[in-house]
């Protein structure tokens, strides 16, 4: 298992290598951060890429969160709130355009309890997120499966990756 988590990180690691963002991509990927108000410190993104989409997802502690965002955004930050954001986009060329997705996210802890996060749509500055709390334990890892249905694929885009969750 090990093994497979690592390839996929690698992957992942290389394909976003092999790929220049655009000015516009950049922009938009930090305007997404900033409405998170995630910190690139504190969170790292997980991405999947089928066909023209691409499924990304980050998690962080809510304590991370600036607190004017995090009211912004009804986070009511605690120390052991875990914030999930997700977002799909439809890639053409060089433009990336965020677009509304199904998402649904399931998190699974090393003793086996499974527990679906309830996911919400965030708009903002024109692009859409999707945003969700869980309750953690300091250290404790977490299984994350986030799906996703676009509206043009026949088939679910599927993510799965793992997180370790800190106290900032």
């Amino acid at each position: 298992m090990r093994y497979l988590v690592v390839t996929r990180t690698l992957e992942v690691g290389l394909a976003m290598a092999r790929t220049r963002p655009t000015a516009a991509l950049c922009k938009a990927f930090l305007a997404l951060a900033l409405t998170a108000g995630f910190a690139c410190a504190h969170a790292q993104a997980h991405e999947k890429r089928v066909g023209a989409y691409v499924l990304r997802s980050s998690t962080v502690a809510s304590e991370s969160i600036d607190a004017a965002t995090a009211r912004a955004h009804g986070i009511d930050p605690e120390p052991t709130l875990g914030v999930i954001n997700v977002t799909v986009s439809h890639v053409s060329g060089p433009v990336r355009q965020n677009v509304a997705a199904d998402v649904s996210v399931t998190a699974r802890s090393p003793t086996g309890r499974r527990s679906q996060i309830e996911m919400r749509p965030v708009v903002e500055n024109g692009m859409i997120s999707y945003l969700g709390t869980y309750r953690f334990v300091p250290r404790e890892a977490f299984e994350f499966t986030v799906v996703a249905r676009p509206p043009q694929p026949e088939k679910a885009i599927t993510l799965v990756y793992r997180d370790r969750m800190w106290l900032p």
